[in-house]
């Protein structure tokens, strides 16, 4: 039995739903509620989500709170249509910047905004507050980079600076890259990962995933 149809069986949940429902797909609708059962609010985002196919954002009043709505619509509706955008709620010396994880979970929810993927963002009261560039921009940062492409290596190690990534000895861990000689490793946000890029002068000879 789908989880939605639990929610059909009861008529004042439905006539809730159905409303919900006709709101037009071009309009921003905030919707909050409160005292309901547990995981109410998720069942009836999960079913809008697969009516409506466009972006919802699911907000909680905490980051713990956000992790444990995650992992619920994850299960209801499939890792591949949620989304996590966390930002931490305090600032102390144990933590000057963002971890690594949650910049990652962050960077990867709007990669998919820039690419127009339908999902469901879960973020916290912190994470829409937060700024983020205009898509126009975040279209413009993003580093593309192909066998065969004419690409100076010193111009390269400063586009991978600009975009935040570190230089060190090895790249093993995300958001990092090393140079020796020709060839720069780089460990990108959206890889498991290293990868190697050849060059051969100017030239990119070749990219692939390095076996650790």
């Amino acid at each position: 039995m789908e989880y939605l149809s639990l929610l059909k069986r009861k008529s004042k949940y439905t006539s809730v739903y159905n409303e919900l429902l006709n709101i037009k797909q071009d309009n921003t609708k905030n919707i909050y509620i409160s005292e309901c059962a547990h995981n109410l609010s998720k069942l009836i985002t999960s079913g809008l989500f697969k009516e409506k196919n466009q972006n919802i954002i699911y907000i909680t009043s905490s980051i713990y709170e956000a992790s444990r709505a995650y992992e619920i619509l994850c299960d209801m509706i499939g890792t591949d249509f949620v989304s996590f955008f966390p930002v931490e709620e305090f600032v102390s010396l144990d933590l000057v910047a963002s971890s690594s994880a949650f910049r990652l979970a962050r960077m990867m929810t709007i990669a998919n905004i820039v690419k127009n993927i339908p999902q469901v963002i879960v973020t916290n009261v912190e994470g829409v507050l937060k700024n983020v560039m205009s898509p126009s921009l975040l279209e413009k940062s993003v580093l593309s980079i192909n066998k065969g492409d004419i690409y100076n290596i010193s111009k390269l190690e400063k586009d991978l600076i600009i975009r935040g990534y570190k230089r060190c000895g090895v790249a093993e861990t995300v958001g990092t890259f090393s140079k020796r000689g020709s060839i720069i490793d780089i460990y990108p946000l959206n890889e498991t990962t290293s990868i190697r890029i050849n060059f051969f002068d100017d030239e990119i000879e070749s990219i692939k995933l390095i076996d650790l």
